[in-house]
């Protein structure tokens, strides 16, 4: 009798637990390609051989290999925005929702405390859904890291 009155609410916890510690590790597969985005892109160089939307694809290629491919276009809820910004403010930015890929010439980020330094800027973000056996709840996972840019 007390085993079918505890059931239900041992198995809200067990799903709770279980979905949330999934959401929590896409949480952190996206930081993780976050910040080995704007690693990577701080040290790669544009050159004449790669000009300014290769480099920016060459970094949004490396993001999503590092997220363990939970920022990969088929991931629900999927946004990538990796941005390259002068010191002067002009900036150049790619940006990626699903499989649709745009170019502008605009910061990921808009104030990033790091005006006057030429700079790399990685946002990302992808859907989860925490589920609890009576209710669901969608979950926003995003991350943003901004990195000097140091390969001139």
């Amino acid at each position: 009798m007390e085993f079918s009155l505890v059931l239900p609410v041992f198995m809200m916890l067990l799903l709770g637990m279980l979905t949330g510690g999934l959401a929590y590790s896409r949480k952190l597969s996206v930081a993780q390609g976050a910040r080995e985005g704007a690693r990577y892109g701080a040290t790669l160089p544009i050159t004449a051989a790669l000009p300014v939307d290769t480099w920016l694809t060459r970094v949004a290629n490396v993001t999503i290999a590092s997220s363990d491919a939970e920022l990969a276009a088929d991931r629900p809820g999927q946004a990538l925005c990796v941005a390259h910004v002068a010191s002067s403010g002009t900036a150049r930015s790619r940006q990626q929702t699903g499989t649709t890929v745009s170019f502008a010439d605009a910061p990921c980020i808009v104030d990033d405390g790091r005006a006057g330094e030429t700079r790399v800027q990685v946002v990302a973000r992808r859907s989860s859904r925490l589920e609890v056996l009576l209710f669901s709840r969608d979950l926003d996972l995003s991350s943003r890291a901004v990195a000097r840019f140091e390969a001139q």
